[in-house]
This record gives C-alpha cells, sequence and structure tokens, in this order.
C-alpha cells in the first residue's frame, strides 16, 4: 500500500520571506510525520507568490526497500473515497 500527503500552502500576498534566496528543507517535519502515520514517503512544499519557500522529501520508494524517495521523484496525485 502507498500513501503520499502533499502540503501545499500560499503565502498572503506580502513582501517575500525572510531569507528567500534558497528553499528552505522541510525533511525533519515531513518525517516525523511519516513515522507517526506509518506511510512510505511524503513530500511537501510551501509555495508563495515569489516561488518555492520551502520544500522537502522523507522515506522510501517502496515499503520493505533502503531506496529513498527524492526530491525529483514523481508521484501519483489521487484520491480514495470510501463509504
Amino acid at each position: 500500500m502507498t500513501c503520499l500527503v502533499l502540503v501545499v500552502t500560499l503565502w498572503p500576498s506580502s513582501p517575500q520571506p525572510p531569507n528567500a534566496q534558497a528553499p528552505r528543507e522541510l525533511h525533519p517535519l515531513l518525517d516525523s510525520i511519516r513515522q507517526k502515520y506509518d506511510l512510505p514517503a511524503m513530500a511537501g512544499a510551501i509555495v508563495t507568490s515569489e516561488g518555492i519557500w520551502a520544500r522537502g522529501v522523507a522515506g522510501v520508494r517502496k515499503y520493505g526497500t533502503d531506496t529513498p524517495v527524492t526530491i525529483d521523484d514523481q508521484f501519483h496525485l489521487g484520491s480514495d473515497t470510501r463509504r
């Protein structure tokens, strides 16, 4: 079973966040959430009107393997609705 949670937050229209030269790393936050919910991998980003403010990935490509997920991996986006 594979699960992905994508975090996207829009910053209000305001001046650039401090130190916006390079994206900040979200790995520590994503990894703690991933471990709590026993997910194989997570990716997330905070996007402002100026571009990517923070981004990160955590976990492995597939349960039971050691291959880490990378920021360049492609994720399938979809939903699962149950009644």
